[in-house]
């Protein structure tokens, strides 16, 4: 392809004569300007004048004109402006630099990648959120044309062949010197447009010639090096080195579509060595590969010409090609040694160890012979594009049935690990499928027990392999028996060991083989064995270090291999012997049975430790494979939450399992773990492990907390009074089960909840976070703006700022991930990923689903929920971009609920929901000055509701339309009112108009809305009207609606406990249980909460209770009832409380019999049967509470409508499983 600019002819006028004959209508248009019959053309004029050729159609002159960015009657654009342009469009590179007098070489990522494939989910209203995104590579020799023929595919592919709309590479010289240079410098990515915005958009990426010239582009683009991520490379490097060794790998690792274009056609040997060395730096480098990429050969504008490679025969040039190179395998020296070194015996074989298929096309010389007519070229080039868009759909596939096809969010994750590993500068091949599992977060069942065979079978399989069988069948029991509640249930084998386990188990097995096991062959002359995967075979057998093995061959399995049946009997049998031992013991006590099981299956895990399968005691390692997963391996059947000062994380029903039997979990649910059940660690600073988990029958306390930039310290001075309000000198977050907070107030939530910190303490750091990241904004907004059209991570005030002020706001748990719960409570914050609401969790691994990882620094994850265009930058995690979670939920309280639903069941009962504004006015915040900086413009339409819904009432006013009477009963909403009295008023100055909100960055107003909010008083009243509310109806209510509140926070510190339930009389249910207290006597608080009790009432018989400091709280009630549906209220009075005091509701109630009945586990409760209550001198017992008033015949309130079902735990999971529905 030529690179000389091409003059636009006037058209010729009609009917004129042939130039050479005169007698006949010349027809055709020469490019030398004369015209000629069809005749004349052929014989005579293109024998004299061989060079010239036919005219073109003006379409193609068009097209061709784009292509070279030729503007007829002027000059080409200046290449200075072009290439700056162009840096946008780098992707990743070698930067090399001195650091006192030390040279550094570092690959640098601009996320470019990123921000392509979050542009291309919001190209239009239809582009999918699941995308799955292709690479077709671009690599060659140094002015090959590799930038023109992108540029030439990127304008078919747009929708009015315009290149003006589109990035697209700068065309490279025409002539001279600068012909034998590089015209792109690294490598570059750009979109092709008629894919963009699909289900899987196409990339093309330009990458630098192989001579490793210094590139044409580099005399302009000094600014792609400053923003991204780095990756320091142990050992310095050129860069020739870069684009010979470290570009091939990388892209060979990602492309779907390798493009090699080259204008060398003397030698085809000589193309296919240089190809095969380019292909073996990135084929050799990686094992385990699961699709191989296809392989297009591009000889563009060649000396030759053959009029068969442009004809409809488009496999023509390809079987030229081999045709050729067949011949010379043996003639040519250099390619019968590289045969020879791979145990090929053909040209055909040897590509496709490394290739899928092999396509050789041909681009003609423009201006050039017969063929280089640029209707030829245009031909020619859409071909192509075809041909890519078809290879690229071939691999997709194969790529979706091997499990292998990475979405837009894994992608970037992937390539962040192999950036890493490149930057280690090391031999070892990237293997594949190892850094696949990376990006895969198990979910199902069998992702789980696949995980667990994966870690069992890592070295010998035979050692561990009836360990390995054991403990899998320890756990399915120990998971039936916590499962079943009812006593006197019978297990058998086939009950237990169920069709669902069965095929978990066996979907598990497969998982692992096709995976995991690899490749039996063992090459007889080097005894190097295959370290292929079944999967992962495409190449054939590789050693160790990535080299193809002399023969390519089949994927091997061992002789004496796992055999999947026999695999899955010895865990069905391991299980009939532990029944039948469990049995002879003890035939039905299941709390007997419970206790064996547990004990043998601590045993197995024990076992499996001796064997180095599971990790020894001490501090988890980083690369502790134990200590980053999302499997509880101390059950696995379920989500790991809580961390243990080891490092490990464990669910649970697993905590509970492994706890003391003490006072403190009897009457406070607070339970001590002495010993990590996976590693055995003991011993060390944190140890023992005490949390507290939410007791049975108890109701959920859930906080929602605003966003709002300065305006959050409103929220926060009403958190801080409702402290002080509840008055036991414990921090707010104690009283909260869940915590969602977003932008400002997740940061909020992150300091109360997961810092533990009181509201009061947070004030000044709070303060301190927005002086710092408001105090200075970047200068030139007027230059800003252009480069924020090309980066996007640009902001308003420095970044660098911001984070140092939340790290300095963190500092105490600055080593510490955010995930893992460490206390009781949930707390999770919102951040906007596209235009979705995205979750960070303690309690969740993430990554996959609404959770992103939660595998970074509560610093880190407050800069991913308050990034707000164009305030800040958005924060690169997760291998997307998070902004603002303001930009779609000001207030999460639906979120928020929802979450609470998906956590505990959507049955879940609520002591209260309590939604926390940064305040409201008549008048929404003016426009930020600032808007037209943001980009894209999806973002800039997400900001402009930001504004207009930051005080969160319109989200409050959906939710309570939306929900249902009892849940509105139970949900509050303190924000303050912005009025005129806010502000100090100064003589003589008249009111124009409503009081506007404060603007999201008004640090000026921050102290007036800090001291407004402390004497605000004039919130949103609840009322209550149903027998089910938390303070009955016929009571008077406090006007002070944060004292009202915080004595019904501090009533849910009390819970009811069940001992029994007797339905023996077939119409009245007599429950027995006791009113305990989640603090204990060695808990902060309880002293204070000692003298505020006056007394409890059941029903409408009050007990009179004078608690003893030093005694664990304990009341025991019996009542009855008929109705199963009618509400039992259990009330506490407070009377040393200052103010009007009505009864409140204990946490969980009021509470109906049909309820208890559906959450008891009676098999639990046998722990009380022989309590002896005279070891608590403070103890009481109510009389009876009788309530027969109503006759029922509705069967919902019918006992033999009544279904004992599984107790709901803190882990919603804990009862039960779908196979193949997350967990």
């Amino acid at each position: 392809m030529d690179f000389g600019g091409i003059g636009i002819l006037p058209s010729p006028p009609s009917a004129i004569e042939c130039g050479k004959c005169e007698a006949r209508p010349g027809t055709i248009a020469c490019n030398c300007g004369e015209h000629f019959c069809v005749e004349c053309f052929h014989k005579s004029h293109l024998r004299r004048n061989p060079t010239h050729r036919k005219k073109p159609d003006e379409k193609y002159q068009v097209f061709w004109n784009h292509i070279r960015n030729y503007i007829p009657g002027g000059n080409q654009k200046n290449h200075a402006e072009s290439f700056k342009k162009d840096e946008a469009a780098k992707w990743f590179g070698l930067d090399t630099r001195f650091y006192q007098n030390v040279r550094v070489s570092v690959i640098v990522d601009t996320l470019r990648l990123t921000r392509l494939l979050e542009n291309s989910r919001h190209a239009n209203e239809h582009s999918p959120s699941l995308q799955f995104p292709s690479i077709t590579s671009f690599v060659g020799p140094t002015g090959a044309g590799k930038s023109v023929i992108i540029r030439t595919l990127i304008y078919h592919s747009t929708k009015n062949g315009s290149l003006g709309l589109y990035d697209a590479p700068v065309p490279g010289a025409c002539s001279g010197d600068g012909l034998l240079s590089s015209t792109t410098g690294e490598v570059n990515l750009y979109s092709e447009p008629s894919t963009f915005g699909t289900r899987t958009p196409l990339f093309f990426a330009d990458c630098e010639g192989i001579m490793g010239s210094e590139p044409l582009a580099s005399n302009y683009q000094i600014d792609w090096t400053k923003g991204g991520r780095k990756y320091r490379i142990q050992k310095p490097m050129d860069r020739r080195t870069a684009v010979k060794e470290l570009y091939p790998r990388f892209l060979y690792i990602f492309s779907d579509v390798i493009c090699y274009v080259t204008r060398e056609y003397k030698s085809w040997a000589e193309i296919a060595i240089r190809l095969l060395e380019w292909s073996s730096m990135g084929a050799q480098s990686t094992i385990n590969q699961y699709a191989l990429p296809a392989l297009v050969i591009i000889l563009n504008a060649p000396g030759i010409e053959n009029e068969t490679w442009v004809s409809d025969d488009t496999e023509a040039m390809t079987r030229d090609f081999f045709l050729a190179i067949e011949k010379e395998l043996h003639a040519n020296d250099d390619l019968r040694a590289l045969a020879a070194k791979n145990g090929d015996t053909s040209m055909s074989e040897l590509f496709k160890r490394s290739y899928s298929s092999v396509y050789v096309h041909y681009i003609p010389f423009s201006g050039n012979g017969k063929l280089g007519g640029v209707d030829i070229i245009h031909k020619q080039t859409a071909r192509l594009l075809s041909r890519i868009k078809s290879d690229t759909d071939r691999v997709q596939l194969g790529r979706a049935k091997s499990l292998s096809r990475f979405d837009s969010r894994q992608l970037p994750c992937i390539a962040d690990l192999a950036f890493k590993h490149l930057a280690t500068n090391t031999t070892e091949p990237f293997d594949f499928g190892q850094y696949k599992q990376h990006t895969l977060v198990p979910e199902t069942l069998p992702s789980f027990f696949g995980e667990y065979l994966q870690r069992c079978f890592k070295s010998n399989i035979y050692s561990v392999y009836t360990y390995c069988a054991e403990t899998l069948g320890s756990a399915i029991l120990n998971n039936a028996l916590a499962a079943n509640t009812e006593e006197g249930t019978i297990f058998v084998p086939s009950v237990v060991f169920n069709t669902k386990i069965r095929d978990s188990c066996q979907k598990a097995m497969d998982l692992f083989r096709d995976e995991n096991v690899t490749c039996a062959y063992i090459d007889p002359g080097t005894g190097y064995k295959c370290v292929n995967t079944k999967l992962g075979h495409t190449k054939g057998h590789q050693d160790k270090s990535g080299t193809f093995m002399r023969s390519g061959g089949s994927f091997v399995e061992e002789k004496d291999g796992i055999d999947t049946a026999a695999f899955i009997a010895l865990i069905e049998n391991y299980i009939d012997s532990l029944i039948r031992k469990f049995s002879a013991e003890d035939h039905s006590n299941q709390r007997t049975w419970r206790r064996l099981c547990a004990e043998k299956h601590q045993s197995n895990i024990r076992t499996l430790r001796l064997h180095g399968i599971y990790p020894q005691p001490g501090r988890a390692e980083a690369n502790d494979p134990f200590s980053t997963t999302a499997v509880c391996y101390g059950c696995l059947f379920r989500p790991s939450v809580y961390l243990l000062p080891c490092g490990h994380a464990i669910c649970e029903l697993c905590v509970k399992a492994n706890s003391e039997d003490d006072d403190a979990r009897k009457y406070n649910s607070k339970y001590t773990v002495k010993a990590c059940v996976i590693c055995g660690t003991s011993t060390g600073p944190q140890w023992p492990y005490v949390v507290r988990i939410r007791p049975s029958f108890s109701g959920l306390r859930i906080l929602s907390l605003d966003g709002g930039g300065v305006r959050g310290i409103i929220q926060l001075i009403i958190l801080q009074r409702l402290e002080s309000h509840i008055g036991l000198g414990l921090p707010i977050g104690d009283f909260f089960d869940l915590i969602v907070g977003t932008s400002t107030g997740g940061i909020t939530a992150l300091s109360l909840g997961v810092q533990a910190s009181y509201a009061t303490d947070f004030v000044e750091s709070f303060k301190d976070i927005w002086k710092t990241s408001f105090s200075n904004q970047q200068q030139g907004l007027g230059f800003l703006h252009n480069f924020i059209k090309w980066w996007w991570l640009t902001s308003v005030y420095f970044t660098e700022n911001v984070e140092e002020a939340l790290q300095a706001c963190f500092q105490r748990i600055r080593n510490q991930k955010l995930f893992g719960l460490r206390n009781h409570c949930r707390v999770a914050v919102t951040t906007t990923v596209d235009s979705e609401t995205k979750l960070i969790a303690n309690y969740q691994r993430g990554g996959t689903g609404k959770y992103l990882s939660s595998d970074l620094s509560c610093s880190d994850a407050a800069r991913c929920t308050s990034a707000a265009p164009p305030y800040f930058s958005p924060k690169m995690h997760d291998g997307i971009l998070c902004r603002d979670g303001g930009l779609k939920e000001s207030n999460p309280v639906h979120t928020m609920v929802t979450e609470s639903q998906r956590i505990w069941g959507e049955a879940a009962s609520y002591d209260m929901i309590l939604s926390v504004g940064s305040g409201e006015a008549l008048k929404r915040q003016p426009d930020s000055r600032y808007e037209n900086l943001i980009e894209p413009g999806w973002v800039k339409s997400l900001f402009g509701i930001f504004l207009n819904t930051m005080n969160g009432q319109e989200a409050w006013t959906r939710f309570k339309e939306s929900s249902t009477a009892d849940i509105v009963e139970r949900s509050s909403r303190l924000n303050v009112f912005i009025g005129e009295d806010m502000y100090p008023k100064r003589p003589g100055t008249v009111a124009t108009g409503p009081t506007p909100e404060p603007a999201f960055d008004d640090l000026k107003k921050m102290e007036i809305m800090e001291a407004y909010s402390q004497e605000y008083t004039a919130f949103e009243e609840p009322v209550f009207r149903s027998s089910f509310a938390p303070t009955p109806a016929n009571e008077i209510q406090s006007s002070d609606v944060l004292r009202m509140l915080a004595n019904r926070l501090r009533a849910s510190l009390f819970f009811l406990h069940i001992k029994s339930v007797d339905k023996s009389d077939g119409f009245i249910i007599v429950v027995k249980g006791a009113i305990r207290c989640r603090l204990g006597p060695s808990d902060p608080g309880f002293t204070s909460l000692s003298p505020m009790v006056t007394c409890f009432r059941v029903g409408q018989e009050t007990i009179e209770y004078d608690l003893d400091r030093k005694q664990h709280f304990d009341v025991d009630i019996t009542f009855s009832h008929e109705s199963v549906s009618e509400p039992i209220r259990i009330d506490v009075k407070f009377g040393g409380c200052r103010g009007v005091n009505p009864w409140v509701a204990i946490s969980g109630c009021p509470i109906t019999i049909k309820k208890i009945m559906e959450e008891w586990d009676s098999v639990d409760a046998q722990n009380n049967v022989e309590e002896s209550r005279s070891q608590l001198p403070g103890h009481h017992e109510s009389a009876g509470y009788d309530k027969a008033e109503t006759q029922y015949t509705d069967s919902e309130d019918s006992l033999s409508g009544i279904d004992v079902q599984t107790l709901r735990t803190d882990d919603f999971s804990d009862s039960g499983f779908d196979a193949n529905t997350p967990i």
